[in-house]
Order: structure tokens, then C-alpha cells, then sequence
């Protein structure tokens, strides 16, 4: 009798349960099927990104030092902020911000050109100071500088296919890892095409895998063919020839195209370049070092340039193309507010422009 009513007062608890969790979920069922929403503040996911881009340390650990709360939030925050940047300014730090300037061409022609004729004072190895004259004059018509960089990348699909002893590698492995693999440098990258001028302000191509040549990425982003249709019949000489102002590179860019220069060289073996010519190229040299130092800065500024752990291709959700754009389009902004130790106003006397006149011309 006892376990009879037993049974009966479970039975009418457990009825009871179900109509109380199907009421719940009846109530509660447009909570599952909304995604999930982070709510944070602007400046905050901005400020979460400039000390990620500054400082390369990992999320968790910028979380646990200086912002706290919830990690898995900043897993949404920061790709989403990184796109927005990249996306709102591509017009700005792409080879397509060059039509800003193209009106100051001639004026970073005549800045070089002045460069290049001033002469130098060079400090030897036993601490004797010694004079380099410059040249009399610039043969190209040069606005700015061009080059790439690679930056190194984690080894994309590197880890095994599972969480066990044995597990075999990754069925993606092998050509990820050739596809961004560079023989120059021995290592996993991704290269990024840039043009310096005179004013410390550069734009970028890419980037693009580290297992292109400087040549294959200039095809392409058909840049010589951009550089052209921008200028013409926009600089006339008095003359009435038409004039087309290059981008000046190393050796690699020696193709004989019209808007992209190098220095001369030569054709026969062991014959030598004269002395007018030999002067000439090593001009060149010293002030296209401008854009090395430009990448040095941006490696300086940003740290996470510096770091493969924060550069990983094979992810989910991966945002390693736009962050490096980004590191790009601040660095520009640091010039425009600090002014450029490798350009502008101390190699070139020409100052950068306003951040307003940058960011929103």
C-alpha cells in the first residue's frame, strides 16, 4: 500500500515538472535563438587593440594584466575592430590613397632631387669624418620609394589532426605550408608592397604570400599600369612633352617599365658601370634607405609585426592579413602627429599631414 502511494506522488511530481519546464522553455525559447551579444564600449575595443598591436602579447593575457572580465568576449571584439579599421580606411593606406597626392608629385621630386645633390658628411670606422659630394642631378623623376617586406608567419597546420597518441598530421599541412613558404628567408610569411614618399607617408599592396618574388607582386597589383593611367596628361613640360613621375626600387624592380624605376647596372659582365653612373646609384642608395627605416618603425610601434604567435594563418577566423594593414594605416597616423625620423621633415623638409587631412580628405 505504502509503495503504491509512492509511486503515485513521483508520477504526479515528475508531470508536474514537465509542464513547469515546458512553460520555461515555452517563455524562454527566443533567448536560444538569439546570438549572443557582447556589449562594449567603442573606445574600449579600440584601446583592447592598440595595446594587442603595441605590445604582441596574447589576448589572455592583456585580459588578465590590464582589462579583466569575461576573455571569451575579446575573441569577437578584437577581429571585429580590426576589420572595421581595415575596411573604413582601405582607400587610405591602399596604392590607391597615391591619387591624394598625386598633385605634390612634383614636389617630391624637386625634394629628393635636392637630397640627392647636397653633399654628406660620413663618419669611417677609425672615427674619421670623411665628405660625399652629391650629384648634380637626378636622371629619374622620382616621387617616392617602393619596396616589400616579409613578415614572418606561425607555421600554418602544423599541429596533428587529433588530441591523441598517434594522431597523424593535418590533411592541409602540406600545401599551406608551401604556399606561404619563402626560400629568401627560410621561413613562413606573408610579404606586403609598399611606396614611401617624401612626406613619411606610405601606402601598401597585400599582402600576399611570402612565395611571391618583388616582381610577382608588383604584376599583381598592376601598379606601373595604375601609376600611368593616374598621371596622364596631368604633367605637361613647357615643351609640351608629357612627364610621368616613378616609384624608385632595388634591383629586383630593374623591368624597364615606365613608372617603376631601379638603378642602373650592367649588361656585360665584369665591364663595370662609369664613375657618373656608379655616383649616381649610390645616391640612390642613401636616401631609398628611407623606407627601410619605415619598416623598422613599424615594427617598433608594433610589436605583434614582430610575433608568429600572433600571426597564425590557419584559423577559424583568421584576421592576420588585416592586422598588418592596420599596423600600416597607424604608423601613418604616429607620423602625422610625431613626424618621421627617417623622412619628412628631417631628410626632406616636408612635413606630413594633418591626422584630419589624412584620415578623412
Amino acid at each position: 500500500m505504502f509503495n503504491l502511494q509512492l509511486n503515485a506522488y513521483t508520477t504526479a511530481i515528475s508531470s508536474v515538472n514537465k509542464i513547469v519546464i515546458k512553460e520555461w522553455l515555452r517563455l524562454n525559447i527566443f533567448r536560444f535563438l538569439r546570438p549572443c551579444c557582447y556589449q562594449i564600449h567603442p573606445e574600449e575595443v579600440f584601446l583592447f587593440t592598440l595595446c594587442r598591436l603595441a605590445t604582441g602579447m596574447t589576448q589572455v593575457h592583456i585580459v588578465d594584466t590590464y582589462f579583466g572580465g569575461d576573455k571569451n568576449r575579446w575573441v569577437y571584439a578584437y577581429p571585429w575592430m580590426l576589420r572595421y579599421i581595415d575596411t573604413r580606411y582601405a582607400s587610405v593606406i591602399g596604392h590607391q590613397g597615391l591619387t591624394r597626392f598625386v598633385d605634390d608629385f612634383p614636389r617630391f621630386n624637386r625634394a629628393i632631387e635636392e637630397y640627392v645633390q647636397r653633399d654628406h658628411q660620413r663618419e669611417l670606422v677609425d672615427g674619421t669624418m670623411t665628405i660625399v659630394p652629391g650629384i648634380n642631378f637626378m636622371p629619374w623623376d622620382v616621387f617616392g620609394f617602393i619596396d616589400d617586406s616579409i613578415d614572418c608567419i606561425s607555421t600554418p597546420f602544423s599541429g596533428p589532426r587529433g588530441d591523441y597518441s598517434g594522431a597523424a598530421r593535418k590533411a592541409e599541412y602540406a600545401d599551406a605550408q608551401q604556399a606561404f613558404y619563402s626560400g629568401y628567408v627560410k621561413d613562413h610569411g606573408i610579404k606586403v608592397e609598399t611606396i614611401i614618399m617624401p612626406n613619411g607617408i606610405s601606402t601598401v599592396f597585400g599582402p600576399v604570400s611570402a612565395r611571391r618574388a618583388d616582381a610577382g607582386v608588383l604584376a599583381m597589383g598592376n601598379l606601373n599600369e595604375f601609376l600611368v593611367e593616374l598621371q596622364r596628361g596631368r604633367f605637361i613640360t613647357g615643351a609640351g612633352d608629357e612627364v610621368f613621375f616613378c616609384a624608385f626600387g632595388d634591383s629586383a624592380y630593374n623591368l624597364g617599365l615606365e613608372c617603376i624605376q631601379s638603378y642602373y647596372r650592367e649588361f656585360n659582365r665584369g665591364a663595370g658601370l662609369d664613375d657618373a653612373r656608379a655616383r649616381c646609384n649610390a645616391a640612390m642608395r642613401s636616401v631609398r634607405i628611407t623606407i627601410e627605416k619605415n619598416y623598422g618603425m613599424v615594427s617598433t610601434l608594433f610589436r605583434i609585426c614582430c610575433s608568429t604567435e600572433g600571426s597564425k594563418i590557419a584559423k577559424r577566423s583568421p584576421v592576420v592579413l588585416e592586422q598588418l594593414r592596420v599596423c600600416h594605416l597607424l604608423t601613418n597616423c604616429y607620423v602625422c602627429l610625431n613626424g618621421d625620423q627617417a623622412g619628412s621633415t628631417n631628410t626632406f623638409n616636408i612635413s606630413p599631414p594633418s591626422l584630419e587631412d589624412y584620415l578623412f580628405f
